[in-house]
C-alpha cells in the first residue's frame, strides 16, 4: 500500500509538471478526438488563433476553415503549412497574417483514438529566408558588376579586390579602355544596403561607360551623371565617387571626386604620401547648379615606382583609432601606411592581400558589416 501511494504521488507530481510545461511551452498544442472534442489546448494555442476557449475542433470554423480542414485530415507524423489572416476574437480588432506550420502524432488511449497538433507561426522564419534569398541576388548583381580580370597597361601593374561584407552593400568599381592610350578607373559606393543598393549600382554602371566613352574630361563624366542619378534616385540616397583617366603614353592622371573617398598617392622619389582629394559632392544630392560649381578636376604627373590606392569606406570603417595628421584625414591608420610603403611596388596584388590580412587581423573575424573594395596601381617602368 505505501508502495501505491508513493507511485501515485510521483505519478501525480509528473503529471503536474507535464500539464505546467504544456501550458507555458511557446510552441501552439491541439489535442483532440475522433470526434472532434478537444481534450488539450494550451496557451500558445490559444494565442496563435485568438480565441480563449474552444470545445470541439469544428468550431474553428468560425476563425478559418481551410485551417480545421488540415487539422481533421493531418496523417499521423505529417506536417502541413497553412496561411491565415485572422482577427483577433479577444480584442475583435486587428488583423494578424500567421504562416502556421502543423506537424501530428496520431495515438490511441483508453479505447479513443486521439491527434496531437503543434503549430507554429513560422512568418518571421520565412521572412529571414525571404531577405536571405535577397541578399544572395543582390550579392550576384553586385559581383556581376565588377570586371571578370584586371586590365594589362604597358609600364603598369593594376589590381583590384572586394572583401565581401555578411551584408550587401553598393560598391563598385570598374576599368573601361577610352582608347590607344588612357585608361578610365572608377570607384563608387551607393549609400543603403540590399538589392536597392545593388539596382541603383546596375543602373549607373551603364550609364557611367556611355557618358566615360564620350568625354575626355573626368569632371565632365560626373556632372552629367549627377542629372541623371538625381532624376532616378529616391531623395536622401546618393552615390559617392572617385574617377579617374589615366593616361599610360603621357604617364598623367585626371582625375575627379564626387564625395568619395580620397585616393592615396605614394611618390616614389620623395618617399611621401599625398592624398587626391579635390573638392565634389555625392552623385544624386543636387539637381546640377551646386554639383557643378563644387567639383573639381585635376591632374598629377607620374613617374616610376609611385603607386595610388583608391578603395571604398569598407577600409576606414573598421575601428583602429587614429593619431597623425595625414591618417586622420584619410581615416587609414598607420599598419596601413607602412604596408604600402614596405610593399613591392611592382606587385600591387600583393599589396591589397597584406592590407587584407590586416583587417582580418583587426577584426579577429568578427562581423564585418560594410564590403571593402580596392584598386591598386604601381607605374613599373618608363615605358
Amino acid at each position: 500500500m505505501e508502495q501505491f501511494k508513493t507511485t501515485r504521488s510521483e505519478m501525480e507530481e509528473n503529471f503536474q509538471y507535464l500539464q505546467t510545461t504544456v501550458k507555458h511551452i511557446n510552441t501552439g498544442l491541439i489535442c483532440f478526438r475522433e470526434n472532434g472534442d478537444i481534450e488539450l489546448l494550451n496557451d500558445a494555442a490559444k494565442e496563435l488563433l485568438g480565441i480563449n476557449e474552444l470545445t470541439n475542433i469544428n468550431n474553428l470554423n468560425t476563425v478559418n476553415s481551410s485551417l480545421v480542414e488540415k487539422l481533421i485530415n493531418i496523417e499521423g507524423g505529417g506536417k502541413s503549412l497553412v496561411k491565415l489572416s485572422l482577427q483577433s476574437a479577444k480584442t475583435g480588432i486587428g488583423e494578424r497574417n500567421l504562416q502556421l506550420a502543423l506537424a501530428a502524432a496520431k495515438f490511441k488511449m483508453r479505447g479513443n483514438k486521439y491527434t496531437l497538433v503543434s503549430l507554429q507561426d513560422i512568418s518571421s522564419e520565412l521572412e529571414r529566408e525571404r531577405l536571405q534569398s535577397e541578399m544572395e541576388i543582390a550579392r550576384e548583381v553586385q559581383f556581376k558588376l565588377f570586371p571578370k580580370k584586371d586590365p594589362f597597361i604597358p609600364g603598369y601593374s593594376i589590381a583590384s579586390k572586394c572583401i565581401p561584407a555578411f551584408e550587401v552593400g553598393g560598391d563598385y568599381f570598374d576599368f573601361i579602355q577610352l582608347d590607344g592610350s588612357r585608361l578610365g578607373i572608377v570607384i563608387g559606393d551607393v549609400s543603403g544596403k540590399g538589392l536597392p543598393a545593388a539596382i541603383y549600382m546596375t543602373l549607373t554602371k551603364g550609364v557611367f561607360q556611355s557618358y566615360a566613352a564620350s568625354s575626355s574630361s573626368s569632371k565632365e563624366v560626373l556632372i552629367n551623371l549627377n542629372s541623371l542619378i538625381y532624376r532616378t534616385i529616391e531623395r536622401g540616397n546618393f552615390i559617392s565617387m572617385f574617377y579617374a583617366i589615366l593616361d599610360f603614353k603621357k604617364n598623367k592622371l585626371q582625375y575627379s571626386r564626387a564625395g568619395h573617398e580620397p585616393v592615396i598617392f605614394f611618390n616614389n622619389n620623395s618617399g611621401s604620401f599625398l592624398l587626391l582629394k579635390p573638392n565634389g559632392i555625392g552623385l544624386g544630392l543636387e539637381k546640377g547648379t551646386i554639383f557643378s560649381e563644387s567639383i573639381e578636376e585635376k591632374e598629377i604627373d607620374i613617374s616610376p615606382g609611385d603607386s595610388f590606392l583608391f578603395y571604398t569606406d569598407g577600409l576606414t570603417d573598421y575601428g583602429i583609432p587614429v593619431s597623425k595628421k595625414f591618417e586622420k584625414d584619410s581615416g587609414l591608420n598607420i599598419n596601413i601606411i607602412n604596408i604600402i610603403k614596405q610593399n613591392d611596388s611592382s606587385h600591387p596584388a600583393k599589396l591589397l592581400d597584406k592590407i587584407s590580412e590586416e583587417i582580418k587581423a583587426v577584426n579577429n573575424n568578427a562581423y564585418q558589416y560594410d564590403d571593402t573594395t580596392m584598386i591598386a596601381i604601381t607605374k613599373i617602368n618608363n615605358e
